[in-house]
């Protein structure tokens, strides 16, 4: 559902190559136009499964937590959803990798869902982009993006929470943040 989503959001964004005129003739780069929230709901709204409906057993759905609320159930207060810790602790069997993930979820969720304001989001970058680090660290830098996004999936399944997500990504274009990498990221 969520990569109905994104694809549906990336066709609908991309302005096409221009010719632009000049000693040199060139082809300008094309303009990426974001959506708003409104066309993010229609879009959203405008797919045939809700994305609001309980999703679980669905082919290529993990999560679980489907609740009406951008955190989502963490009973045990450590700041990672508790479907997702699951599903890590269930999948990842090594013990650093599973440290590592909870690492990036706890992140994420704060980077991703609990970033209101630009000083919010420059503090929860910092703990992102380590955790980020942390991953590159433990599973190689071409392969922790694969890991990092089943997170971001797992974490972006309802539409409040895409929503809160592309909020955060409003407030946060236009700033330049700090790529750290130093060794020993992990926690």
């Amino acid at each position: 559902m969520l990569i109905a989503l994104i694809a549906a959001i990336g066709s609908a964004s991309v302005a096409a190559d221009t010719l632009v005129d000049g000693p040199a003739m060139h082809y300008q780069q094309p303009a990426l136009l974001r959506p708003t929230f409104a066309d993010t709901g229609d879009l959203i709204h405008s797919t045939k499964a809700n994305i609001d409906d309980d999703q679980t057993g669905r082919p290529g759905v993990r999560s679980k937590d489907f609740t009406d609320t951008v955190n989502g159930i963490d009973r045990d207060e450590d700041g990672v959803r508790d479907d997702i810790q699951q599903y890590i602790i269930a999948n990842y069997t090594n013990s650093r990798e599973a440290k590592g993930l909870l690492q990036h979820a706890r992140a994420a969720q704060r980077y991703y869902l609990n970033s209101p304001d630009i000083a919010e989001v420059q503090l929860n970058w910092t703990n992102f982009d380590r955790s980020a680090q942390c991953l590159r660290d433990l599973f190689g830098p071409g392969h922790w993006t694969r890991h990092a996004q089943e997170i971001r999936v797992q974490m972006l399944n309802t539409a409040l929470r895409v929503k809160t997500y592309i909020a955060m990504s409003k407030i946060a274009a236009g700033h330049i943040y700090p790529i750290d990498f130093s060794p020993g990221a992990c926690e």
